[in-house]
């Protein structure tokens, strides 16, 4: 009886190259689709917190006579006749941390999942917008303040910015100067009042930030979330969050001075 032999013939120096290209060449291919699906999910989780805290807007305005919050400036007072310009963070608090106060700023919901920054515990800012000059047309310098504001008198909820993500604030030159640790000027510095504050710079020197760009763009790609006032959540490019109009809410209105 013959035995045959089998001999285990080893890959050449050639075929192995050969493999190690196609795996290099399989890897390449699947990383941008891996990295695309990772900034998919991040995007999901933004859009997810935006229209939690739109659920949550809506349910502060039916405990308190239709009322949005916009540009804060002291925390919550006992009631609503003198706490207009309540920040919104505190006016949200029990909504979205239901058993902590309205000081308590701990919620993840209030968390971008793409900003960079984490000196910053809120990292979303809403539109205070005044825009005093009406009805002659839209003040696109509008640099007022405005408090809590009745969503019946938004001339156009569904297209007006509400909310979006917070400017990076690589330098601190936002945080270095508010996060101090005083917590209604903390909260304030989450809303936007001034033009400024869609085109200004990146950073800057103001004490108080006047002068810097505070929104977020480019957060997903070439792109932001954006929660409009009606509460419903979509996807924006950077031209349109950074144009005032988009932010106008339509309403001629002399502000109050608290």
């Amino acid at each position: 009886m013959k035995h045959q032999r089998i001999c285990d013939r080893a890959f050449t120096l050639i075929e192995l190259l050969i493999v190690i290209c196609i795996v290099v060449i399989l890897i390449g291919m699947l990383l941008p689709a891996l990295a695309n699906t990772r900034d998919a999910s991040i995007s999901t989780k933004c859009a997810s917190n935006q229209h939690q805290l739109g659920v949550a807007f809506a349910q502060f305005a039916g405990d308190h006579q239709d009322l949005l919050p916009r540009e804060g400036k002291a925390p919550w007072r006992g009631s609503l006749a003198e706490s207009k310009y309540i920040p919104w963070i505190n006016a949200l608090q029990p909504y979205v941390v239901h058993d902590g106060g309205r000081n308590d700023l701990a919620s993840p919901v209030y968390l971008d999942p793409a900003h960079p920054n984490a000196n910053h515990h809120v990292q979303y800012v809403v539109n205070g917008i005044g825009f005093p000059d009406l009805p002659r047309g839209i003040d696109v310098v509008g640099s007022d303040r405005r408090p809590a504001t009745p969503i019946s008198s938004l001339h156009r909820p569904s297209e007006m910015i509400y909310l979006t993500a917070f400017t990076d604030d690589a330098d601190n030159s936002i945080a270095g100067n508010a996060l101090r640790g005083d917590l209604a000027y903390d909260a304030g510095v989450y809303d936007v009042w001034n033009v400024a504050h869609l085109l200004g710079p990146d950073h800057g020197s103001n004490q108080f930030a006047g002068n810097v760009r505070r929104v977020g763009i480019n957060r997903h790609g070439q792109s932001n979330n954006v929660l409009f006032a009606d509460s419903h959540v979509d996807d924006r490019p950077a031209e349109f969050i950074q144009w005032p109009k988009e932010w106008y809410d339509g309403v001629t209105w002399n502000p109050e001075r608290p």
